[in-house]
């Protein structure tokens, strides 16, 4: 990347449900590479890409992740970054909002995309909410990305 690029990370488990939407985002946006974007599947474990981010130097990072916030099933948030790390404290690891600080001390510009997850249980699917909310998050990355 050369700084002048939006990075989307993908951040969730495929294997806990709602967790995974994250990277289900990302395969939405697959055809976007190329136009600016990188996309990055950070898995469950995003500060291992930390150093790899930092050579990529991007100009914006935009994740994309399931975040406890107290609302309804499905719901698509927008965060501010102290939302962002609180949620992700209370719903995650620590090493969540931890990789949102590092983002942030390393990258001009950073927003979080929020989707409520319903169920993060092991070996289940992705509720329906939450498939239905891929869709609106994948367009909330998007007017992110154009604006």
């Amino acid at each position: 990347m050369d700084g002048k690029r939006t990075l989307v990370c993908g951040i969730g488990n495929t294997l806990y449900g709602d967790d995974g939407v994250g990277p289900a985002v990302l395969q939405e946006l697959k055809g976007l590479t190329g136009s600016g974007v990188e996309l990055l599947d950070c898995g469950r474990s995003p500060s291992v890409y930390s150093s790899r981010i930092l050579r990529m130097r991007p100009a914006r990072v935009i994740v994309v992740v399931a975040a406890s916030m107290g609302r309804g099933a499905g719901n698509v948030a927008v965060l501010r970054s102290d939302e962002a790390k609180r949620f992700l404290h209370e719903g995650h690891d620590v090493d969540y909002g931890m990789f949102i600080s590092y983002l942030e001390s390393i990258v001009p510009a950073v927003a979080v995309v929020a989707v409520q997850p319903k169920s993060s249980r092991n070996g289940e699917g992705m509720s329906a909410e939450c498939r239905s909310a891929v869709t609106v998050a994948r367009e909330t990355v998007l007017e992110i990305v154009s604006g």
